[in-house]
C-alpha cells in the first residue's frame, strides 16, 4: 500500500475524490510534465473527506508511464528501453539472458543485438559459439568438420596454405584487414556491434562504443548525448538531449526519438536494422558501391561463395564465385 501519512488530498489537483473511493483522472494519470511518478502514486491514493485521508489504493503492477515498467524490487519504474527482469532494470536490447523480453536467453555464445539472439554477420552456431565456417578449422566448411595436424581452413576446406590475400592466424586463413577476430593483427577482435576495416575496428557511421555496443548518442536513452548519460523515466532522447516528446518528423522507438526515413537502426519500422555499412535511405536499406543485402550483411554477389549470384546461394567445397556463379 502507498503511505500517504504525511501527504495532504488538498494538494491532490487531478484526482476525483469522495468518501471511500479515489479516482485519478485521466491527465493525472498521463501526465509526463507537470508531476513526478511519485506525486501520481501518492495523489492516487488518496480519498478526501475534508482534510482527511481515508484510503489507499495500490500501485499499479505495470505500465507506469509510457516507457517505463512497474516493479516492486526495481523501485517505481525502469526507464526507457529497459524491463524489470529478476528485480533488476535491464536493457533488452544487448543483454544475452534477457534478450527482447525477460528470460529469453541466448545459446551460450551467441549474443544478443538489437534485441535478437543471433550472430555476428558471417559467423553460423556450431556448439556453443558464433564461428566462421570459410576459416575455423575446428568447423571448416560445416560445423564440427576440422582440419587435421598443421592443415589451416581457407574458404571453407582445409588445405596445406593461405590462398593469395589471406593470412594464418592460429589455423584460420583471415583477412586482417576485414576479420572481426583478428582485425588488422592476428587475436584482434572487434566488440559483436563493431565491423572491421582496413584493420581497424570501427562503429557504423554515426556511432560510437559505450559499454563495448555500438550506439547512436543522439537518440539512445541510456546514452543520450554521450556514453552513460540516462534519460529520467517518461522522457525520451532526441537530438542528443533529454525531452519529454519527440520533436516534428521524428517516431518514438522505445525511448529513442528516430527518424523511419534515415534512422539505420530503425529504417521504415521501429527495431529494422540495416546491415552493418548500409544507409538507411527513404526507410529502405541501401548498401553502398552496388552490394546488396544479405540477411544482415552487405555483399558482393558476384564474388562472395556464400551468396554467389544471389542471397543464401552458397558454393561448395573447392568452388569460387566468379561474375556470380560458382566454378
Amino acid at each position: 500500500m502507498v503511505n500517504t501519512a504525511s501527504v495532504s488530498p488538498r494538494h491532490c489537483r487531478g484526482t476525483l475524490t469522495k468518501c471511500g473511493v479515489s479516482h485519478p483522472t485521466r491527465a493525472m494519470a498521463s501526465s509526463q510534465t507537470r508531476f513526478s511518478l511519485l506525486s501520481f502514486l501518492l495523489c492516487a491514493a488518496l480519498t478526501a473527506c475534508g482534510d482527511q485521508t481515508v484510503t489507499a489504493i495500490e500501485a499499479p503492477e505495470s505500465s507506469l508511464l509510457d516507457g517505463g515498467t512497474a516493479d516492486g524490487a526495481c523501485g517505481l519504474a525502469c526507464g526507457p528501453g529497459q524491463l524489470c527482469c529478476d528485480g533488476v532494470c535491464t536493457s533488452v536490447s544487448s543483454n544475452a539472458d534477457h534478450c527482447g523480453t525477460c528470460g529469453n536467453e541466448c545459446p551460450s555464445g551467441v549474443p544478443c543485438l538489437q534485441s535478437t539472439c543471433r550472430c555476428p554477420s558471417g559467423t553460423s552456431v556450431c556448439g556453443d559459439a558464433c564461428v566462421n565456417l570459410s576459416s575455423d578449422p575446428a568447423h571448416c566448411g560445416s560445423c564440427m568438420v576440422a582440419c587435421a595436424g598443421a592443415e589451416v581452413c581457407s574458404a571453407g576446406s582445409c588445405s596445406s596454405s593461405c590462398s593469395t590475400g589471406l593470412d594464418n592466424c592460429y589455423g584460420a586463413c583471415v583477412d586482417l584487414a576485414t576479420s572481426e577476430s583478428h582485425c588488422g593483427t592476428c587475436g584482434h577482435a572487434c566488440s559483436a556491434s563493431e565491423a572491421c576495416q582496413s584493420g581497424e575496428c570501427a562503429c557504423p557511421p554515426g556511432m560510437i562504443v559505450c559499454d563495448l555496443e555500438c550506439v547512436d548518442v543522439l537518440s539512445n536513452p541510456e546514452h543520450c548525448g554521450e556514453c552513460g548519460k540516462s534519460c529520467p523515466h517518461a522522457r525520451v532522447c532526441s537530438a542528443g538531449a533529454c525531452v519529454f516528446d519527440c520533436a516534428t518528423g521524428e517516431a518514438r522507438c522505445g525511448g529513442a526519438c528516430v527518424s523511419l526515413d534515415t534512422d539505420a537502426n530503425n529504417c521504415g519500422s521501429c527495431g529494422s536494422d540495416c546491415p552493418w555499412g548500409a544507409a538507411c535511405q527513404a526507410g529502405d536499406c541501401v548498401c553502398p558501391g552496388g552490394l546488396s543485402v544479405c540477411t544482415d550483411a552487405c555483399v558482393n554477389i558476384a564474388t562472395d561463395p556464400s551468396h554467389c549470384g544471389g542471397c543464401d546461394q552458397p558454393c561448395t567445397g573447392l568452388q569460387v564465385c566468379v561474375g556470380g556463379v560458382c566454378s
